[in-house]
């Protein structure tokens, strides 16, 4: 009989395992399943690249006849003063050629506008001697360029000769960046310990249809402007964007500059002017001691090396990283806020750690008739953003979780203005000589407004404001109130302090303080039945239990 009540209770036993297995098992592959649709649905591999249509027609400047060339489908006017006055419109022809009336055909194939101007005119002259003759480009040709390498969507597209490089980009969807790869993506390649590559800036090659190649820069080009760095796009060019490691072959710069810059793309040849200027320069407060620059001497021994900043011309190399200190104190700003019951509320300036309130207030005109100096406060706002973690931990706890020590500290604090000064405005002589109340960098002080009221809220019969009366007690004001209701819980009464928030409880206040609050907490709701009800379940389960152990007991014997 032993045997066989052991057997159930372990066959009972497993049958709830496997259950609770399955049920978790099924529990996560829904999960699972929901985190891959939240994941296909919202990944940037899936919305779909829409390239950028610019307005080709738009000239970012005049056209350079030195280099713009010629090419089937421009249009031009050939015009004729003197003898005889006439424009005579015309087209390059597939083949590369001008056809004029009256003076022949002519081959521009391969050539500027300024070369083909030249060539035309000299031409011309033969047949009208004695005019004066322009040839004038009225419409740009388009062409096809192809864009290969790190783009959204490499291809073929039209364009126009007075378009750049860099007009190109955009056209094509954009550069290929680690924006674009998907948390899962960017896990898996860390995991397999793969570089996380992107599009290069600074190492774009153009092939034109005559073998020849450009280098283009565009980091370097935005930031110096050197149009040779970004040249004008010529018809069968081949443009390919190549990709990079982005935590290799870099430079950075940190500090009094104007954009901080992290991981710039190395090119042999940089300079520290180079690098100075993918910054935008320097801030005014940068300090004219030496710049800071760490370089790696070999695979992990870094290096410290002082460099001037007039030494723009300083060779970098590969993950070398560039500090510029900052000019101490410079032009800092003391200031202080003065709100509330002033003559003059706004902002004050300072010499922190020396002026006092008193010259503050003084400087604000003084405090108002309906100033309350018990109810002011001076808030410390550079201590305010010092974050507790403590605090910070127990926000993140249910409140039945905490210990009562826990529970304690998370009402003090949720209770405490934060940043707040002790300060005794009522007292001149002791904010005036205590140096903890000097005031510092953006110091708040508030004057507040005389309330003549004492505010009753909870169990009384007419919640509301009372007008204060100086020494009577809590109870006054609560008869004034109307008197406790029948669900009053008399004995936890709580008095909050309108100068600091404090809750204290009643029977231990001494004397109210205009502003303050008086709290009367309900009784809980008790349910006697389910009280009831749950204590014969539980008695229940226990005899059930005393039964049981009973029975197996005796049939053990």
């Amino acid at each position: 009989m032993k045997i066989k009540l052991i057997f159930l209770v372990i066959l009972l036993t497993f049958s709830l395992q496997t259950l609770q297995a399955q049920i978790f098992s099924s529990s996560k592959k829904d999960e699972q399943r929901d985190e891959q649709d939240s994941s296909s649905k919202f990944s940037l591999k899936n919305i779909p690249s829409i390239p950028f249509e610019i307005n080709k027609n738009a000239l970012e400047e005049p056209i350079n006849p030195n280099k713009y060339y010629l090419g089937p489908g421009d249009q031009l006017v050939l015009s004729v003063w003197g003898e005889i006055d006439k424009n005579l419109p015309l087209a390059v022809s597939p083949d590369g050629f001008l056809v004029i009336p009256t003076v022949g055909r002519i081959s521009v194939r391969d050539l500027t506008l300024a070369e083909a101007t030249q060539k035309v005119i000299q031409e011309a002259k033969q047949k009208y001697i004695n005019a004066e003759v322009t040839l004038t480009l009225t419409n740009l040709r388009e062409i096809r360029v192809t864009i290969s390498g790190m783009v959204i969507a490499p291809g073929i597209y039209t364009a126009t000769q007075a378009m750049r490089v860099s007009d190109l980009i955009p056209m094509s969807g954009g550069l290929q960046t680690k924006d674009n790869l998907t948390v899962e993506e960017i896990e898996f390649m860390t995991k397999l310990r793969k570089p996380i590559r992107e599009s290069s800036l600074r190492n774009i090659t153009v092939q034109h249809l005559d073998g020849t190649f450009e280098r283009v820069d565009l980091e370097k080009f935005y930031s110096t402007k050197n149009s040779e760095l970004n040249p004008y796009l010529r018809g069968g060019d081949i443009v390919f964007i190549p990709q990079r490691e982005i935590e290799k072959n870099s430079l950075s710069i940190f500090g009094a500059v104007k954009l901080e810059r992290n991981n710039v793309e190395f090119i042999e040849g940089d300079k520290l002017g180079d690098l100075i200027n993918f910054a935008h320069g320097v801030t005014s407060d940068a300090s004219n001691l030496n710049l800071e620059l760490v370089r790696f001497k070999n695979q992990n021994e870094p290096e410290i090396i002082e460099i001037s900043l007039a030494n723009l011309d300083f060779k970098l190399k590969p993950d070398d990283r560039v500090y510029v200190r900052k000019k101490e104190n410079f032009h800092e700003k003391y200031q202080v806020w003065v709100t509330g019951e002033v003559r003059f509320p706004g902002v004050y300036s300072i010499v922190e750690g020396k002026t006092t309130i008193t010259e503050i207030m003084n400087k604000a005109g003084g405090i108002t008739k309906d100033a309350s100096l018990a109810q002011t406060t001076l808030i410390r706002t550079q201590v305010e953003q010092i974050s507790d973690p403590e605090f910070e931990r127990l926000k993140l706890i249910p409140v039945v979780d905490m210990t009562e020590t826990e529970r304690e500290y998370f009402k003090s604090k949720s209770r405490e203005i934060n940043g707040a000064v002790v300060v005794d405005f009522t007292n001149k002589d002791t904010y005036e000589t205590k140096e903890s109340v000097f005031l510092t960098d953006k110091d708040i002080l508030d004057v507040a407004q005389k309330r003549n009221t004492i505010r009753v809220t909870g169990q009384v019969s007419s919640p509301g404001l009372v007008a204060f009366e100086s020494n009577k007690g809590y109870k006054y004001f609560i008869e004034k109130a109307g008197g406790y209701t029948e669900n009053a819980r008399k004995g936890r009464t709580k008095v909050i302090r309108a100068s600091s928030g404090v809750w204290l409880d009643a029977d231990e206040v001494e004397k109210l303080e205009e502003g303050d609050t008086i709290f009367i907490p309900e009784k809980p709701e008790r349910d006697y039945y389910a009280i009831f009800k749950e204590s014969l379940i539980i008695t229940g389960q226990v005899l059930a239990i005393v039964v049981s152990t009973i029975v197996i007991y005796n049939q053990s014997k």
